[in-house]
């Protein structure tokens, strides 16, 4: 058994990483409302009724809201005036809560599964995996920073919630794996003997202890391929994953891990995705459940610190030029191909061939992405949330929210029985000005393959792929479809634009618009007779282009879409960027 001491974690400083902490204006300004008019207050969910704790049985707030409230999320609101003391009451506020919580549910879990708390009448969010670690992490946190000021009635109370509720985390059933939320598990038990309540007794200590370790290194090591990428298929997901791998190492090293040292390598690997990954303009690509915004520079180093990650991050205003405009990442599955690291306006295409877990995965395999001075020329509708019951999430997980080719009219699953299915190939760039040259595979269907080749050329380079360029890209996109059984077939090929995007015919294609500029063209040629038209703002019978800048709200976009029948489909696009109009 383990014989770490029982305050090895407490110097740990990497596990207040784990928990969220809000202050500033903003912050006070929302417990102000708790204050006032006893509702929880919160940007992404709005105004939430406390009602006594009625609010965790609200069966009609979001699943997200719902996790906010079980999770203790609103506490990041809070610590800031509990830790001043500005409002006496605010720790006691807190302490009832935890209390009220533990009243209405403490002894009601019902088993592992949604199913089992939809049986017993419990809301699910009350013993959801990650919601109940994030509980554990805001209540040990709660402990620790105001436990010497509770009265004694809330410190037993909350000792014993907080002990309970790591026990269950620890337990084998109630795990969820190695996934993201597997390790936010561990870690909120790591927190919990850390912070919370140092009389627990030894055996109970090295139980909890030797769990974390067992698990938490099988989980570090499955959580990224061997080229360094976070195995869920969502780039925010990476940074995020990478984060915990920074608390888990210090973790794993103050419970005696032997391993630890070799998950700092690891760590190490995953710095070149990271600082490729990131588009011109400082944001994500929103593939998955991965929202396209614009991380803080703060919250980004406190995971990677390589001048190359710098430049990056700040788009070059700190930090060493990269020395490769091009990464491609052939067990992940990825090619992120950029223009110029001096230009914030540069060219970035990225393409994702892999299926490596089903969390956070789309239908969005061989997705492309394309952008052009600072423009969406490739775009993807994006993360619109996670309740499948909801006909805007099923299509945002669909083909049809994605550059994708649909066969029969019908959109594969977000997920399958198993993962794989997704291939990629680093091909050989042997024409004039080409950079790169990929093919993704996607076999996750029975009656079909199909397997897209992308070529990205930089017309009258001498030295493609070298130094910065400033000139229009070549983008050519081979799309092949076979079918394994029908004599023929419906094919759709679907090229989302962004919104305000306007499409000129010309010979051959299109041109893409953004007001008057002249973004780029499209042009396409092919074995079937296609049919060419459009999709924006539909609802019914099912919704069709949309984009999701934020999660929960929806906009109007442009889809192109290229229908035909026929026995297979033989499909080459070629996409242009008019570089010259940059003024």
């Amino acid at each position: 058994m383990l014989s770490s001491p029982p305050g090895a974690l407490s110097s740990v400083r990497e596990l207040e990483h784990v928990v969220i902490i809000k202050q500033g204006v903003e912050a006070r300004r929302r417990f102000a409302d708790w204050r006032s008019r006893k509702h929880l207050k919160s940007d992404a969910h709005g105004d939430i009724a406390y009602q006594d704790g009625g609010c965790w049985e609200d069966s009609s707030l979001e699943r997200s809201a719902q996790r906010y409230l079980h999770g203790f999320l609103f506490l990041s609101d809070w610590y800031a005036v509990i830790e001043s003391g500005d409002d006496s009451d605010a720790l006691d506020d807190a302490c009832e809560m935890a209390m009220e919580w533990d009243r209405r549910f403490g002894d009601r879990y019902p088993g592992p599964n949604q199913a089992d708390s939809v049986a017993a009448g419990v809301p699910a969010m009350a013993y959801h995996d990650d919601a109940t670690a994030r509980r554990l992490i805001q209540l040990s946190h709660l402990m620790d920073v105001a436990g010497s000021r509770m009265t004694s009635e809330h410190h037993d109370a909350l000792s014993s919630l907080l002990q309970r509720t790591a026990l269950l985390l620890a337990t084998d059933e109630f795990y969820a794996g190695l996934n993201n939320h597997g390790l936010f598990q561990d870690l909120a038990v790591a927190k919990y003997l850390a912070d919370g309540d140092r009389t627990i007794d030894p055996e109970t200590r090295a139980q909890l202890s030797e769990t974390v370790v067992r698990r938490l290194e099988q989980n570090l090591f499955s959580a990224f391929t061997p080229d360094g990428v976070h195995v869920e298929n969502s780039p925010g997901y990476h940074f995020i994953v990478a984060l915990l791998l920074v608390v888990g190492v210090p973790v794993l090293e103050a419970l005696g891990s032997p391993r630890a040292g070799e998950l700092r390598e690891v760590l190490d690997a995953t710095e070149r995705f990271a600082t490729h990954v990131l588009r011109p303009d400082g944001t994500l690509p929103p593939l998955g459940d991965t929202k396209p915004v614009r991380w803080s520079e703060a919250s980004l180093t406190r995971t990677y610190r390589g001048e190359d990650f710098r430049w990056s991050v700040t788009q070059g205003r700190r930090g060493t030029t990269p020395g490769e405009r091009h990464a491609v990442f052939p067990h992940a599955g990825y090619l992120v191909y950029r223009s110029s690291w001096a230009d914030r306006g540069a060219e970035y295409c990225l393409l994702k061939a892999g299926y490596h877990s089903h969390y956070h995965h789309a239908a969005d395999d061989i997705a492309l992405l394309i952008s052009s001075r600072r423009v969406p020329v490739i775009a993807e509708a994006g993360h619109y949330g996670y309740d499948l019951t909801d006909p805007m999430v099923r299509y945002a997980y669909s083909q049809y929210a994605h550059n994708s080719v649909v066969v029969g009219g019908r959109s594969q699953p977000r997920v399958s029985g198993k993962t794989g299915g997704v291939e990629f190939e680093h091909l050989s760039a042997t024409g004039p000005g080409e950079v790169v040259r990929v093919r993704g595979t996607n076999r996750r269907s029975s009656g079909w393959t199909w397997s897209r080749v992308l070529t990205v050329v930089e017309p009258g380079n001498d030295r493609p792929g070298e130094g910065d360029y400033d000139g229009p890209v070549t983008y050519v996109v081979e799309d092949s479809v076979d079918l394994h059984g029908p004599a023929e077939e419906d094919f759709e090929v679907r090229w989302h634009l962004a919104p305000g995007m306007r499409l000129e015919d010309m010979p051959g294609g299109v041109r893409l618009m953004a007001k008057e500029r002249h973004i780029a063209d499209i042009e396409w040629q092919c074995d079937l007779g296609l049919a060419v038209g459009t999709e924006s703002g539909i609802l019914e019978p099912e919704p069709r282009g949309w984009v999701f800048r934020e999660p929960g709200k929806k906009w109007p976009s442009t889809v192109l879409v290229l229908s035909g029948r026929g026995p297979r489909l033989r499909l080459v696009t070629t996409i242009r960027t008019r570089r010259e109009a940059t003024a």
